[in-house]
């Protein structure tokens, strides 16, 4: 084996398939790269038993061959050599070095023992699958509000994914983690000549894995087709230069459409950047609960924000909105930012029904069929939450509750007959209040979206990636 290839280029493409190596590999040749030379090509692959990648990048072969290398001692070793032609070269005629792969770059060499690659399982491969086409930029766009809220609890099983579904030329994406849920869906273009029959996809998709796919592909051109190809056990994306292939997830996802509400009582309208500046700053006083509270003066046209810790003080915010209620709720200021963040929008409604019922935020202006993310509201005790004095249009659409078999419409957009909610001229100034510390009411733990979530029966999982910040093992099974 023996090739000459650019350092920035080969270090570019170790970087990408770096991630999936496993930090303490259950077995040793798990922790390298798969190296294989072909006719003008070099071909990186790993696999962790769950997630297998494979990349290639044009090379000038001289010699034909594959073998392992370890991953970290590699990837580093090249990232600092200069960016120059280097050369990767297996001395096979030579007994006692039958076992080194040696690196040449200008004056620099070095030798890497390696394994033989008869010992690296193989990437399973795709027997009888299905296959669609999408949109790179339509699947980045369905992907980034629903990767915040899965599981990371690995006893929650398939809660750990991300399920996709499709039927006829829609796609839909949901992920939940039992407080919060996140659903995104889009209409698909579809080829008159060749038709595309979305009904049999029903997929569970690690997120951690979809999340390594999100990072792969976020910056590729817009424009280019992602191909995916799944059957009952693995799922393949194909893209440009790389196959990301993952295992499924088993087991029978919760129908999350019934925890959203058809319709609600009423709805505040906000910009996004001002209430994540605001609920920023009042975390800082609640760091550990992250409890903060909104309140909606419809009388005095006001929109505030607080929170409060007998230990360290209280904040207050006062910050632009549009509304039609009085409303005081509780909820978790970190979800909160997190949703915004997601839906990426320039200003957000919060759709509202009671103070302990779910509440709903989509963006104002959003190109998917459906966008969405719901969140289970704190129960303060002691304190007074409510939703009164309603005077508001029935939105129905609003929250679009399931996939229909027909056109999907635009949850966001409103009639053209629609009037605003508020006429009145919104406040201009942001406030800041401190005031002597009060006795923090009793404070229970955010309601879970549903008990059938948690206690929902699924068969067993595929062997689980290791939880961050865990200080557990990970196990895998023998494959």
């Amino acid at each position: 084996m023996r090739l000459t290839i650019n350092q920035s280029d080969l270090s570019t493409h170790l970087e990408k398939v770096k991630p999936i190596i496993p930090n303490r590999p259950t077995h040793p040749i798990l922790g390298n790269f798969v190296l294989q030379a072909t006719e003008g090509q070099l071909t990186i692959s790993a696999f962790n038993l769950s997630l297998g990648v494979k990349t290639s990048l044009k090379a000038e072969v001289s010699g034909l061959g594959t073998i392992t290398v370890p991953a970290k001692l590699l990837s580093g070793l090249i990232a600092s050599l200069p960016n120059q032609s280097l050369t990767l070269e297996v001395d096979e005629n030579k007994e006692e070095n039958n076992d080194i792969l040696w690196i040449k770059c200008s004056e620099s060499k070095y030798q890497i023992r390696y394994l033989d690659v008869d010992e690296y399982p193989d990437i399973p491969s795709l027997d009888e699958s299905e296959t669609i086409s999408i949109k790179m930029k339509t699947f980045i766009e369905l992907l980034n509000p629903v990767l915040p809220t899965y599981s990371e609890d690995e006893t929650k099983q398939v809660l750990v994914g991300v399920h996709l579904v499709g039927k006829n030329n829609k796609l839909e994406l949901a992920t939940t983690d039992g407080h919060r849920l996140s659903v995104t869906g889009a209409l698909l273009e579809s080829d008159s000549e060749n038709p595309v029959d979305y009904k049999e996809m029903d997929l569970t998709i690690r997120g951690k894995d979809l999340e390594y796919l999100y990072k792969n592909i976020k910056d590729l051109d817009p424009t280019e087709e992602l191909k995916i190809s799944w059957n009952k056990e693995l799922v393949k994306f194909n893209l440009t230069s790389s196959v990301i292939t993952t295992r499924l997830l088993q087991g029978v996802y919760p129908n999350y459409n019934e925890l959203i509400p058809p319709q609600f009582k009423g709805q505040l309208t906000f910009i996004g950047s001002e209430m994540i500046e605001a609920v920023k700053r009042l975390l800082l006083l609640n760091p550990d609960k992250n409890i903060i509270v909104i309140e909606a003066n419809k009388n005095l046209q006001t929109l505030t924000v607080t929170t409060f810790d007998t230990e360290v003080g209280q904040g207050s915010e006062t910050i632009h909105a549009e509304f039609a209620l009085n409303l005081k709720m509780g909820v978790n200021g970190k979800y909160l930012i997190e949703a915004i963040k997601a839906l990426d929008a320039k200003s957000l409604t919060m759709n509202i029904n009671t103070p302990t019922s779910p509440a709903v935020l989509v963006p104002s202006e959003c190109t998917l069929a459906r966008c969405l993310v719901l969140i289970m509201p704190f129960t303060i005790k002691g304190s007074d939450m409510y939703v009164e004095d309603i005077n508001y249009k029935d939105k129905s659409t609003t929250n679009n509750p399931s996939l229909p078999d027909d056109n999907i419409e635009n949850p966001q957009e409103n009639d053209n007959n629609d009037e605003p909610i508020v006429e009145e001229d919104l406040p201009s100034e942001i406030s800041v209040v401190a005031h002597d510390v009060p006795v923090l009411p009793e404070t229970s733990e955010p309601q879970k979206i549903a008990e059938s979530i948690q206690d929902t029966p699924v068969e067993e999982s595929q062997p689980a990636t290791k939880k961050k910040n865990s200080k557990r093992k990970k196990s895998v099974a023998h494959h």
